[in-house]
């Protein structure tokens, strides 16, 4: 069953946020053939390990070898602000730190290949 998520706000980026992507199927910055999941989806866990503003850095499970965790980062966009003014960071949800432990175990057992 899909669960809603809400996009990242910007006051929510801290050094190990747990967060989960919400944006397209990504198999971008993805290139060792062993590397499992092959592609981002939908619910794939991670951890903000660098908050900085104009380049979030987000290490995804599974995935921390690759440059889509080491060298993509991802931007406040100001431009479109949400409720309250608030800016959000698209394509990534915060979850808590249960949340993110269930489904980092089904990417590590293999049993999830990152559906929401």
């Amino acid at each position: 069953m899909e669960q809603q998520r809400t996009e990242l706000a910007e006051e929510d980026v801290a050094k190990g946020q747990c967060v989960v992507y919400i944006g397209p199927d990504n198999a971008e910055e993805i290139y060792e053939d062993w590397s499992r999941p092959r592609i981002l989806t939908a619910g794939h866990p991670g951890k903000i390990y660098d908050p900085s503003v104009q380049h979030i850095r987000v290490e995804w499970v599974g995935l921390e070898h690759e440059p889509i965790s080491y060298a993509t980062g991802f931007c406040t966009n100001r431009s479109e602000v949400g409720p309250e003014g608030r800016a959000f960071i698209r394509g990534r949800a915060k979850v808590s730190a249960e949340e993110y432990e269930e489904l980092a175990s089904k990417i590590v057992r293999g049993t999830r290949r990152g559906e929401v």
